[in-house]
């Protein structure tokens, strides 16, 4: 990867990038990282179809056990299931796997103060505080300091992002945006760079690089597929990613910056450049592990189900 960061210019970026090696480089994952993912999917059916509380058990327990994936990849889904187990009134288990989620660093306090979670534990508030207390209390313990560094800059990136859009709303100004974006991007670029160690700088907030992602890898498609896809794809090839994130970003990038049609889906987020051969389209989801097309779950919201 490049070492060096563009400076963008406030008002217009113009970048010209050789991006056309990047298309066409069909990614094969191999077939231990496809089960693993075929048990993910499988969570995410029983828990969208709200099956048997036996089932999603079941699944959940399978997909730890696995042993197809590196432990720290498992890890972020331990708070998923802790979230099931509290849904279903099962706090002292609940509270097991949400211990699991947080020293295995995949869950911040602030993620267990959430209102989902606040509701699950309603009947048992002491519980619910002394979980919080213990969350915060350790919280610079089990992070290293350049970790936290990490933390505090992804919150910070998440705060312009929405103070811009906020502003926008009584203020409309799509240069304020453009300029803001540029922003996040060059510090996301930057974020990978300076901690070339670790494995996926981004993961540690996983819905501040979720909002950031979209908004910025939208006005600036060619940065991402410059700097950040090459990462991404082999995070995913290691197992140390997620498909369904990597799929719709990818489409999402090259449709904006080529104006091609999507790779992995029928459209990207926003419902543009649906792809007709879906026979291609679905050899790509396939090897990548996602189901098919006529086996994706249609979304009700404007992210389009993966």
């Amino acid at each position: 990867m490049k070492k060096n960061i563009l400076i963008l210019c406030p008002l217009l970026l113009v970048v010209f990038f050789n991006t056309s090696t990047l298309f066409g480089q069909e990614v094969v994952l191999n077939d231990s990282i496809i089960r693993f993912y075929n048990l993910f999917h499988k969570i995410v059916e029983l828990d969208r179809d709200k099956d048997s509380p036996e089932s999603i058990h079941k699944a959940y327990l399978d997909y730890f056990n696995c042993g197809l994936v590196p432990e720290s990849v498992i890890a972020k889904n331990y708070s998923g299931y802790a979230d099931e187990l509290a849904a279903m009134g099962d706090l002292d288990k609940a509270v097991v796997y949400y211990d699991k989620a947080f020293y295995s660093k995949h869950l911040l306090p602030s993620d267990f103060n959430i209102e989902g979670i606040r509701k699950w534990f309603s009947e048992d508030t002491a519980l619910f505080q002394l979980k919080v207390k213990e969350y915060q209390d350790n919280f610079g313990k089990i992070y290293s300091y350049q970790e936290l560094q990490i933390i505090n800059e992804l919150y910070s990136m998440l705060s312009a992002d929405q103070l811009s859009r906020q502003y926008c709303k009584q203020h409309p100004d799509r240069s304020l945006l453009m300029f803001s974006d540029s922003l996040t991007m060059q510090r996301m670029i930057a974020l990978i760079q300076n901690n070339a160690s670790s494995d996926n700088p981004l993961k540690y907030v996983k819905f501040a690089y979720f909002v950031l992602g979209r908004h910025a890898y939208s006005c600036y498609p060619k940065m991402w597929l410059q700097y950040i896809e090459p990462m991404e794809r082999q995070w995913l090839i290691e197992g140390k990613s997620d498909n369904v994130s990597y799929a719709r970003n990818y489409d999402q990038a090259i449709i904006y910056a080529t104006g091609e049609k999507s790779y992995f889906g029928e459209f990207d987020d926003y419902g543009n450049a649906a792809n007709p051969d879906t026979a291609t389209v679905n050899r790509h989801r396939i090897n990548i592990g996602l189901p098919p097309l006529k086996e994706k779950k249609e979304s009700n919201s404007i992210f389009i189900t993966y």
